[in-house]
Order: structure tokens, then sequence, then C-alpha cells
């Protein structure tokens, strides 16, 4: 067998094949560096998002039981009672569930007289959630003298 001296050196295409397989160059690996620092940062983002959500939601059921518990309250009071609210007053979460939260949230109770003989009645709370914004969540309704709830009190 007859060997050319030639046959021994590797073309341009199979010197570049070889160099391939050696490995990632800096550069690359560098720029794949990059991605996944960007990646990460992104989804690590995207948690403490979802996490703050979750907390905001948290905080509007919690003020919206207080509130309605509030709103309750005030329907099993006759009319006379109703009569004797301050027009501005704080007031205090009751029961079991909302005693562990009652420190967090600030409620009001804004009673104004809308015509003869009917109250309107707002009950608005204010929070500060973790990131230190602060929240308000109102509701309002209307009371009127012998209206759906005055008849229970009534003396025949």
């Amino acid at each position: 067998m007859k060997f050319s001296t030639l046959d021994h050196i590797p073309t341009t295409s199979q010197a570049t094949s070889r160099k391939r397989k050696r490995g990632f160059t800096a550069v690359e690996t560098v720029i794949g560096a990059i991605l996944m620092t960007v990646l990460i940062s992104s989804m690590l983002h995207m948690l403490k998002q979802g996490n703050y959500l979750v907390e905001l939601a948290r905080d509007n059921t919690r003020v919206t039981q207080m509130l309605q518990s509030e709103i309750e309250d005030l329907r099993t009071l006759n009319w006379n009672d109703l009569k004797l609210l301050a027009e501005f007053d704080s007031f205090t979460p009751q029961g079991a569930f909302v005693s562990t939260y009652a420190n967090e949230y600030y409620c009001y109770r804004f009673v104004n007289d809308t015509v003869t003989d009917q109250k309107e009645v707002f009950v608005v709370a204010v929070w500060y959630d973790s990131m230190n914004r602060s929240h308000l969540s109102w509701f309002r309704t209307l009371f009127s003298k012998d209206g759906l709830n005055d008849y229970y009190y009534r003396s025949v």
C-alpha cells in the first residue's frame, strides 16, 4: 500500500468538526449563563408577584367578611338605636375569626341622613399590605324606618 504524504493532514472540514467536538467556547458559555440568569430571575419575580396577589386576595376576603359582619350587626338594630349612631365612628370587628386580624385593619362607619326616615350607612376598611401599600374597601347600604328589618322590633 502506498501512502501519500498528504493523507495524514486533515482537511479544513475535518479540523472544524474535531474542534466542535471538544466543547463550547467561552462566549457560548457566557451567553448561556446570562440566558439562564434572566430566566431564573424572571421566574422568581413571577413567583413573588403571585404570592403578593394571593396575599391581596386573602386580605380582600377577610375585609369583606368583616364589613359584611358589621352590616349584619347594624341590621339587628331597631330604628331608634340606628338613629343614635354617631355620624362617624370607628368600630372593632367582632368574632373569633376576625379578632385574630382586627389589629391589621382600620374600620370606620359613616351614617348619613338621606331623606326623611332613611339613613345611608357606609362601612369602610383600610389596611396596608406587606409592601406597605394602602388598600381601601367599603360597603354601602340604606336603612328605612319601618323598613325590611324594623318590623321585628315594633311594639303592637
